[in-house]
């Protein structure tokens, strides 16, 4: 897999698992990953809320409001993630246009937490919302356009770009990953081929794979 060979072996750690139910609930998307501290982080879409969620060490359950959304637009996948400065962004659509919150901490100028909230791409998205970070903290959202193509919209700290990545169809699940050396690692499904394919690239290589 990515070029590796792997050996994989029993372990008896992978027989214990827990699980607990909290009071929270979506009835759309959710998002959520660990920090390398045990922290967790999440967003989720219910109803016309989007809410980002913290898991604190003590297993306490934390949610803030992100927005609510008018009636008459509607939120399918929401994606979040954490720049090395531990500055939240959570990006989500809003019908097909693709909307990016940015959070506030409190300080001299905000009394409490507050959301930026800025729609960044319009008439463009269809699914497969995926956020990332890179270590230069700029930001970089992939997902499935209207037209059944891989696009990638970054920032590059002055504007945003836009770049169509692979022209499709493909399948609505991605998974992505930015390395300590910055390359991008894009697994996606090409349906018209039915094959699973990876895309690596930084700022001048690009290697794809099947």
């Amino acid at each position: 897999v990515d070029g590796k060979n792997w050996v994989v072996r029993g372990e008896t750690i992978f027989d214990y698992w827990e699980s607990e139910t909290t009071d929270q609930f979506s009835n759309k998307s959710i998002d959520f990953f660990v920090d390398e501290t045990g922290k967790g982080f999440g967003c989720s879409i219910n109803g016309s809320d989007v809410n980002m969620h913290t898991l604190h060490h003590n297993g306490t359950f934390e949610t803030l409001l992100v927005e609510t959304l008018p009636n008459n637009v509607s939120s399918d996948e929401c994606s979040i993630s954490i720049s090395s400065e531990e500055r939240i962004q959570i990006v989500y659509n809003t019908d097909d246009d693709l909307r990016l919150a940015r959070l506030a901490e409190k300080n001299v100028l905000y009394q409490q937490r507050t959301w930026h909230l800025r729609t960044i791409v319009e008439d463009v998205f269809s699914e497969g919302l995926k956020l990332e970070i890179d270590s230069e903290s700029k930001t970089h959202i992939f997902f499935v356009d209207v037209d059944d193509a891989l696009r990638h919209v970054w920032f590059n700290k002055a504007f945003w770009n836009n770049s169509v990545l692979d022209s499709g169809p493909i399948g609505g699940d991605i998974e992505v990953k930015i390395d300590e050396h910055n390359w991008f690692h894009i697994v996606y499904l090409r349906e018209s081929e039915g094959e699973l394919a990876l895309l690596k690239f930084n700022d001048t290589q690009e290697i794809r794979q099947v």
